[in-house]
Protein backbone atom coordinates (compact mmCIF):
# COMPACT_ATOMS: atom_id res chain seq x y z
CA UNK A 1 0.00 0.00 0.00
CA UNK A 2 1.52 3.72 -0.92
CA UNK A 3 0.28 6.20 1.56
CA UNK A 4 0.90 9.83 1.04
CA UNK A 5 0.15 11.45 4.58
CA UNK A 6 0.15 15.58 4.88
CA UNK A 7 -0.75 17.40 7.68
CA UNK A 8 -2.01 21.59 7.64
CA UNK A 9 -3.56 22.08 10.46
CA UNK A 10 -0.80 22.17 13.38
CA UNK A 11 3.13 23.09 13.41
CA UNK A 12 2.74 24.67 9.52
CA UNK A 13 2.67 21.53 6.95
CA UNK A 14 4.43 18.37 6.59
CA UNK A 15 4.11 15.43 4.37
CA UNK A 16 5.46 11.87 3.81
CA UNK A 17 5.15 8.92 1.35
CA UNK A 18 4.95 5.55 3.10
CA UNK A 19 4.87 2.31 1.56
CA UNK A 20 4.47 -0.92 3.90
CA UNK A 21 5.67 0.99 6.42
CA UNK A 22 8.73 2.30 5.26
CA UNK A 23 9.12 5.80 4.65
CA UNK A 24 10.19 6.66 1.32
CA UNK A 25 10.17 10.33 1.69
CA UNK A 26 8.98 12.87 3.39
CA UNK A 27 9.31 16.70 4.35
CA UNK A 28 8.17 19.71 6.81
CA UNK A 29 7.22 23.11 5.52
CA UNK A 30 7.07 25.74 7.99
CA UNK A 31 4.74 28.39 6.44
CA UNK A 32 1.86 28.45 8.92
CA UNK A 33 0.00 30.25 6.08
CA UNK A 34 -1.04 30.15 2.34
CA UNK A 35 -0.28 26.19 2.04
CA UNK A 36 -3.45 26.16 -0.60
CA UNK A 37 -0.62 27.99 -3.05
CA UNK A 38 2.12 25.50 -2.72
CA UNK A 39 1.17 22.38 -0.95
CA UNK A 40 -0.01 20.13 -4.12
CA UNK A 41 2.93 20.92 -6.19
CA UNK A 42 4.89 20.11 -3.01
CA UNK A 43 3.18 16.55 -2.63
CA UNK A 44 3.66 16.08 -6.66
CA UNK A 45 7.66 16.77 -6.34
CA UNK A 46 7.41 14.56 -2.89
CA UNK A 47 6.02 11.94 -4.78
CA UNK A 48 7.81 11.78 -7.64
CA UNK A 49 11.08 12.30 -5.58
CA UNK A 50 10.41 8.65 -4.40
CA UNK A 51 9.80 7.67 -7.78
CA UNK A 52 6.13 7.80 -8.13
CA UNK A 53 3.83 10.14 -9.48
CA UNK A 54 0.14 10.37 -7.86
CA UNK A 55 -1.48 8.31 -9.95
CA UNK A 56 0.50 5.49 -7.92
CA UNK A 57 -0.54 6.64 -4.95
CA UNK A 58 -3.46 4.34 -3.25
CA UNK A 59 -4.10 6.09 -0.11
CA UNK A 60 -4.12 9.19 1.27
CA UNK A 61 -4.20 10.96 5.31
CA UNK A 62 -4.52 13.96 6.68
CA UNK A 63 -5.86 15.55 10.21
CA UNK A 64 -9.28 16.29 10.39
CA UNK A 65 -8.96 19.17 13.57
CA UNK A 66 -8.72 20.83 15.67
CA UNK A 67 -6.17 23.36 14.30
CA UNK A 68 -5.53 26.28 12.44
CA UNK A 69 -8.97 26.91 10.77
CA UNK A 70 -7.71 27.40 7.21
CA UNK A 71 -5.14 24.70 7.74
CA UNK A 72 -7.43 22.62 8.47
CA UNK A 73 -9.95 23.23 6.01
CA UNK A 74 -7.21 23.31 2.92
CA UNK A 75 -5.84 19.40 3.98
CA UNK A 76 -9.49 18.44 3.72
CA UNK A 77 -9.91 20.21 0.38
CA UNK A 78 -6.78 18.57 -0.68
CA UNK A 79 -7.79 14.95 0.88
CA UNK A 80 -11.15 15.22 -1.03
CA UNK A 81 -10.12 16.31 -4.62
CA UNK A 82 -7.67 13.10 -4.39
CA UNK A 83 -10.09 11.05 -3.90
CA UNK A 84 -12.40 12.20 -6.52
CA UNK A 85 -9.61 13.08 -9.07
CA UNK A 86 -7.27 10.25 -8.46
CA UNK A 87 -9.55 7.60 -6.68
CA UNK A 88 -7.63 7.25 -3.77
CA UNK A 89 -8.82 6.00 -0.21
CA UNK A 90 -9.18 8.83 2.19
CA UNK A 91 -8.90 8.98 6.00
CA UNK A 92 -8.83 11.45 8.23
CA UNK A 93 -7.65 11.12 12.10
CA UNK A 94 -7.80 14.06 14.65
CA UNK A 95 -5.05 15.88 15.57
CA UNK A 96 -4.96 14.58 19.14
CA UNK A 97 -4.96 10.83 18.36
CA UNK A 98 -2.07 12.14 15.75
CA UNK A 99 -0.20 13.52 18.02
CA UNK A 100 -0.47 11.12 21.44
CA UNK A 101 -0.26 7.88 18.60
CA UNK A 102 2.86 9.21 17.19
CA UNK A 103 4.40 9.94 20.74
CA UNK A 104 3.67 6.78 21.98
CA UNK A 105 5.65 5.56 18.91
CA UNK A 106 8.80 7.77 19.30
CA UNK A 107 9.02 7.21 23.50
CA UNK A 108 7.56 3.87 23.65
CA UNK A 109 8.76 3.29 27.10
CA UNK A 110 6.29 6.58 28.44
CA UNK A 111 4.68 5.15 31.27
CA UNK A 112 2.22 7.86 32.01
CA UNK A 113 -1.05 8.91 30.45
CA UNK A 114 -0.47 11.49 27.75
CA UNK A 115 -2.64 15.12 27.89
CA UNK A 116 -2.13 16.35 24.26
CA UNK A 117 -2.77 20.19 24.46
CA UNK A 118 -3.27 22.23 20.97
CA UNK A 119 -3.91 26.04 21.14
CA UNK A 120 -7.15 27.48 20.07
CA UNK A 121 -5.78 31.38 19.46
CA UNK A 122 -7.85 32.29 22.13
CA UNK A 123 -7.15 32.30 26.45
CA UNK A 124 -8.25 29.15 26.04
CA UNK A 125 -6.84 25.63 24.94
CA UNK A 126 -7.64 22.44 23.82
CA UNK A 127 -6.97 19.21 25.90
CA UNK A 128 -7.63 15.39 25.56
CA UNK A 129 -6.19 12.70 27.99
CA UNK A 130 -4.61 9.49 26.81
CA UNK A 131 -3.04 6.37 28.33
CA UNK A 132 0.58 5.83 28.06
CA UNK A 133 -0.23 3.41 24.47
CA UNK A 134 -2.09 6.21 22.81
CA UNK A 135 -5.59 5.23 23.66
CA UNK A 136 -7.92 7.55 24.24
CA UNK A 137 -9.30 7.87 28.36
CA UNK A 138 -11.78 11.22 27.97
CA UNK A 139 -13.25 13.18 25.23
CA UNK A 140 -11.54 16.35 24.23
CA UNK A 141 -12.11 19.48 25.90
CA UNK A 142 -11.82 23.47 25.69
CA UNK A 143 -10.69 25.04 28.84
CA UNK A 144 -8.84 27.89 30.63
CA UNK A 145 -5.23 26.33 31.79
CA UNK A 146 -6.57 27.08 35.45
CA UNK A 147 -8.99 25.12 35.28
CA UNK A 148 -7.09 21.89 33.89
CA UNK A 149 -7.60 20.27 37.25
CA UNK A 150 -11.22 19.69 36.52
CA UNK A 151 -10.45 17.90 33.65
CA UNK A 152 -7.19 15.29 34.41
CA UNK A 153 -4.76 14.72 37.50
CA UNK A 154 -0.96 15.73 37.94
CA UNK A 155 1.40 13.23 37.14
CA UNK A 156 0.88 12.83 33.20
CA UNK A 157 2.87 14.47 30.87
CA UNK A 158 1.45 16.73 28.73
CA UNK A 159 2.66 17.20 24.49
CA UNK A 160 1.75 19.43 21.92
CA UNK A 161 1.67 22.79 21.98
CA UNK A 162 1.30 26.21 24.82
CA UNK A 163 3.01 24.11 27.16
CA UNK A 164 5.37 26.67 28.48
CA UNK A 165 1.56 27.95 30.52
CA UNK A 166 1.19 24.70 32.05
CA UNK A 167 4.54 24.34 32.98
CA UNK A 168 4.13 27.78 34.89
CA UNK A 169 1.41 26.03 37.07
CA UNK A 170 3.86 22.69 37.72
CA UNK A 171 2.45 20.34 36.01
CA UNK A 172 4.71 18.21 33.81
CA UNK A 173 5.18 18.78 30.12
CA UNK A 174 7.47 17.39 27.58
CA UNK A 175 10.25 19.08 27.18
CA UNK A 176 12.22 17.23 24.58
CA UNK A 177 12.28 19.11 20.86
CA UNK A 178 10.23 16.61 19.35
CA UNK A 179 6.79 17.01 17.77
CA UNK A 180 4.30 14.97 15.20
CA UNK A 181 5.14 15.02 11.19
CA UNK A 182 3.22 13.51 8.68
CA UNK A 183 5.12 9.97 9.11
CA UNK A 184 3.02 9.64 12.36
CA UNK A 185 0.03 9.26 10.38
CA UNK A 186 1.39 7.28 7.75
CA UNK A 187 2.45 4.78 10.33
CA UNK A 188 -0.59 4.95 12.39
CA UNK A 189 -1.76 1.33 13.82
CA UNK A 190 -4.73 -0.32 11.41
CA UNK A 191 -7.63 -0.82 10.36
CA UNK A 192 -8.46 3.44 10.73
CA UNK A 193 -11.61 4.56 10.22
CA UNK A 194 -12.01 7.83 11.24
CA UNK A 195 -14.06 9.50 8.48
CA UNK A 196 -12.99 12.62 6.91
CA UNK A 197 -14.97 15.31 8.59
CA UNK A 198 -14.03 18.75 10.13
CA UNK A 199 -13.53 18.35 14.00
CA UNK A 200 -13.54 21.80 15.24
CA UNK A 201 -14.46 20.77 18.90
CA UNK A 202 -16.41 24.20 19.49
CA UNK A 203 -17.96 26.72 17.37
CA UNK A 204 -15.87 29.38 16.10
CA UNK A 205 -17.58 32.26 17.69
CA UNK A 206 -17.68 30.16 21.11
CA UNK A 207 -16.49 31.26 24.61
CA UNK A 208 -14.09 29.39 26.46
CA UNK A 209 -15.07 27.22 29.55
CA UNK A 210 -14.31 28.87 33.25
Amino acid sequence: MLTLAFETANFGASGALIKDKHILAEKTWTEIYGQASFLVPALKALVEEAGYTFKDVEEVITTTGPGSFTGQRVGLSIARTLEVAGGMRVLGVTSFDWIARGFVRAHPKTDRPILVTLTTGRSDLFFQLFDNEGKALKDPISLLPQALGTYALQGCLIVGQERAALKEQDWQVYEGVWQPHARDLGLILRPLKTALHPFYLRPVDATPQP
